[in-house]
């Protein structure tokens, strides 16, 4: 896996956890020794928002994104792991 997805898929997955953007940042700088600006980070979640708001509707469905699940329940909309 390129760095470029392996930093896609690790911020997805903080993402998915409830994480805050600045929460991702800090926890991928002290734990994984990556520095990844904020402004990189909402790139990737803001993305993830898209994806789910463009494809949320008022019926349940899911959609794929990369690795994970994005699932929609009444126009509201969650990621899975």
């Amino acid at each position: 896996m390129k760095a470029g997805a392996f930093y896609r898929e690790l911020v997805i997955s903080l993402y998915a956890k409830g994480m805050s953007v600045s929460d991702i940042e800090e926890e991928m700088r002290e734990i994984y020794e990556i520095e990844l600006s904020t402004s990189a980070i909402s790139i990737i979640t803001n993305k993830v928002n898209r994806g789910c708001k463009l494809n949320c509707v008022s019926k349940e469905q899911s959609i794929n994104f990369g690795h994970y699940k994005i699932f929609c329940v009444n126009g509201k909309y969650g990621i899975q792991v």
